[in-house]
């Protein structure tokens, strides 16, 4: 059914359970997984050897070890990429590059972390402009394992 699927990562709790949702799929149908976090787009007319953009993408790549791999336990089939963009724009392009069959967003949070029960900006454009088809993930309160994790 899906055999490239493209992950859109704030590093939200919403975007993580986007995420988790993105692995399962991909366990399952033996897809692979290109997860993409867009470091501020401020930093785009910079080197990438500019002080910012090297902290900025470090701090990436921390939380991605921090906050990411351990849901990942046993998965290989994924590419982690960050770099400065417009966050939807370049998940459309970069969708369209890696012939995704699918791209997997979180829906919108507030800063209590509660479910909005919408979609931003970011994700309307998604929605407008995305060469295949996109799944929303909505928010949802965790009350046992972390997302990813499984029950013994």
């Amino acid at each position: 059914m899906f055999t490239n699927i493209l992950c859109a990562l704030k590093f939200s709790p919403a975007s993580l359970q986007a995420l988790a949702t993105s692995v399962e799929l991909c366990r399952g149908t033996g897809a692979h997984l290109t997860i993409f976090h867009a470091l501020d787009y401020r930093l785009l007319g910079k080197s990438p050897s500019d002080p910012d953009w090297v902290n900025s993408a470090k701090h990436a790549k921390e939380a991605f070890l921090a906050q990411v791999e351990p849901m990942l336990k046993g998965f290989t089939e994924f590419t982690f990429s960050c770099w400065p963009a417009d966050p939807s724009l370049e998940v459309c392009r970069l969708a369209w590059k890696t012939e995704s069959d699918l791209i997997v967003i979180g829906c919108h949070q507030g800063k209590e972390g509660r479910s909005m029960g919408r979609v931003d900006l970011a994700a309307m454009t998604i929605f407008e402009n995305a060469p295949c088809k996109v799944m929303l993930v909505p928010f949802r309160e965790q009350s046992g394992p972390a997302s990813g994790e499984t029950s013994k």
